[in-house]
C-alpha cells in the first residue's frame, strides 16, 4: 500500500521537528501559517505548497528531496500528463529533484 504524499512529507517534517524540540507553534510561524494549520499539515489532513516545503527543507537544514517520498510509493494522479500530486513535478522531474540530492 502506497501512503500519500502529503502524510509522508508530514511525518518526514514532523519527525525532525520533534527530534530538534521545535513546537508545532514555531513550525507554524516559520511558515506563515497557523497553528492548527500546520498541526493539519504534519498529520498529512492538508496539502503541502512548494513554499511550504521549501521554507520547512531550510529551516530544518536539509534538502527538499530528503522529505520526499521515494517515486515508486507516490500515488499519481489522472490528467494529460501523470503529476505528482503534492508539487505538481512530473515524475521525470522528480526523479531529477532526488538525482541531484
Amino acid at each position: 500500500m502506497t501512503a500519500a504524499p502529503d502524510a509522508h512529507l508530514g511525518e518526514q517534517i514532523h519527525m525532525r521537528l520533534f527530534r530538534d524540540r521545535t513546537t508545532t507553534t514555531e513550525f507554524a510561524r516559520v511558515l506563515g501559517i497557523s497553528k492548527a494549520t500546520a498541526s493539519q499539515k504534519l498529520h498529512g489532513d492538508r496539502k503541502w505548497t512548494l513554499t511550504e516545503l521549501l521554507r520547512a527543507a531550510d529551516y530544518l537544514g536539509v534538502e527538499v528531496a530528503d522529505l520526499l517520498p521515494a517515486p515508486e510509493t507516490c500515488r499519481l494522479t489522472a490528467g494529460r500528463s501523470a503529476r505528482l500530486s503534492y508539487a505538481g513535478l512530473t515524475s521525470s522531474g522528480y526523479r531529477h529533484l532526488h538525482s541531484v540530492a
